[in-house]
Order: C-alpha cells, then sequence, then structure tokens
C-alpha cells in the first residue's frame, strides 16, 4: 500500500491478520514486506503441505466489493511482485522448487478475507 500515515498502518494492520490466518491455516512465515528494486512483496510464506513458497500480495479495500481489490493488482503490479520475487528466489537458487503468487483482499469495513490462491503465475 502506498503513501504514509494512517494509510500505511492500514495496510500493515491487515497484512499482519492476513498473516495470522496462513499461519493458522498451516503455513509458515518467511519474511514479510519484502523489497527489491523492483517493488515490494508483502508476504512470503511457505506451503508445508504444497512443499511450495508463496508470494503473497495483501489489498485492504474500503469498498463492499472485494472484487475491487483484486482488479488493483493489475499487470503492472503481477509484473513487479514476480521480478520481486525473482530477486528473492536469487539468494535461496535450488532451495524451492515450487512457488506461486496468491492475493488476499480484506475488507476494511467488515473483516472478510477474499483468498485467491494461484492468483496469477509466475510468468509474464
Amino acid at each position: 500500500m502506498k503513501g504514509g500515515g494512517m494509510a500505511k498502518e492500514v495496510g500493515l494492520l491487515f497484512e499482519w491478520r492476513v498473516l495470522e490466518m496462513l499461519v493458522r491455516s498451516g503455513y509458515k512465515e518467511v519474511t514479510s514486506n519484502y523489497r527489491s528494486r523492483f517493488g515490494e512483496v508483502d508476504l512470503i510464506v511457505f506451503d508445508d503441505k504444497q512443499k511450495c513458497l508463496v508470494f503473497v500480495e495483501v489489498k485492504a479495500r474500503s469498498s463492499y466489493s472485494l472484487v475491487y481489490g483484486l482488479s488493483a493488482v493489475d499487470l503492472k503490479k503481477r509484473n513487479n511482485i514476480r521480478k520481486t520475487a525473482d530477486h528473492f528466489l536469487q539468494s535461496y537458487r535450488g532451495y524451492f522448487e515450487y512457488c506461486r503468487f496468491d492475493v488476499v483482499v480484506v475488507s476494511i469495513l467488515t473483516g472478510t478475507m477474499f483468498w485467491l490462491q494461484d492468483a496469477f503465475s509466475g510468468e509474464g
């Protein structure tokens, strides 16, 4: 989430809530707010069941429509996430066999979460 002040704090709060949900679902936290020159990945977790690394984009939205949050992860954003993921994986070459990209949209009004696994591919 861009910007400073209250918007950044709200974004971090919802990233933390999404991380809690993922950990309760059996995922292991790898890191959060990983940055490269291409951008940032909100959460990186490991799915022990599927043995894959998961790059998670979190979108908090005040709109009732959670679909609106999904549309915010447009082609440019997906490409930046892919490049940032590639940057992360260079440090762990050969360590992770499989990775995927998930998007979680959270309603600020209700706290409802919409989790789209494998939201987009690793290729542009």
